[in-house]
């Protein structure tokens, strides 16, 4: 996987790719909209609006239907434009998938591997948690690390967060 010119060769997670990301969404640009990419189950691979359950990411209410609009054209147009808007989600998070689970960590504050939630600072830099964290590459944390720094202006010190231990008088 080749992401901000750096070519990252070994894989940073169990199956290769973090499963959770947020995009600016297809449908309304001045929103973010959550992904997230199961790895098991009978929609293993396919990308589905987060949080699974709670979501109506392209739902269509009839309060939704302009005036006067007839009811089921109106409906099949809307759906098409929200199956559009899903290939374009995915074309998204597929272009650079290290960016969009970063900002996921960082929007959501969960770990952009396994969803939970970050309570650690020092995962909250790197956008995932100490158990999916384990044995990732040294270049890709570093990447996910400048990741935050360029969301943040700057702020996140690469040299502090990958050594082992924090600097005296720091949090």
């Amino acid at each position: 996987m080749t992401t901000a010119g750096m070519e990252v060769t070994a894989a940073p997670w169990a199956d290769g790719v973090p499963r959770y990301f947020a995009i600016e969404d297809p449908l309304d640009p001045a929103k973010v909209s959550y992904w997230y990419r199961p790895t098991g189950g009978r929609h293993a691979g396919a990308f589905t609006p987060w949080p699974l359950r709670r979501n109506t990411w392209g739902a269509l209410y009839r309060k939704d239907v302009p005036l006067g609009a007839d009811a089921r054209t109106y409906a099949v147009e809307h759906f098409a434009r929200v199956a559009r808007a899903r290939q374009d989600a995915e074309r998204e998070i597929d272009r650079d998938p290290v960016a969009a689970a970063q900002r996921f960590a960082r929007l959501a504050i969960r770990c952009c591997c396994c969803g939970k939630a970050l309570t650690d600072d020092r995962s909250k830099v790197y956008g995932i948690g100490p158990e999916c964290r384990r044995g990732a590459a040294p270049a890709f944390l570093a990447l996910l690390v400048e990741q935050v720094k360029v969301a943040y202006g700057g702020t996140a010190s690469t040299s502090d967060r990958l050594g082992s231990t924090p600097r005296a008088g720091s949090r």
